[in-house]
């Protein structure tokens, strides 16, 4: 068990590892509705991967890129 973020979401939904094991990738948004595809490393940075015009983004209809 880690904690690597501090942070207070009003919505979080779908959860992913990217490829290759450094960050974890989920949707989520910390005010109104519309989700955030967004991503946090081992290390603790946070930062917005995709945004979601009409809030139905979720981590896990999303292929990561690198």
């Amino acid at each position: 068990h880690r904690v690597l973020t501090r942070a207070l979401y009003l919505s979080i939904q779908g959860l992913a590892w990217s490829p290759d094991g450094r960050d974890v990738l989920f949707t989520g948004t910390t005010r109104g509705a519309t989700r955030e595809l967004r991503a946090i490393t081992l290390a603790g940075e946070a930062f917005t991967v995709a945004l979601a015009d009409d809030g139905e983004l979720s981590a896990v209809a999303v292929t990561y890129v690198v």
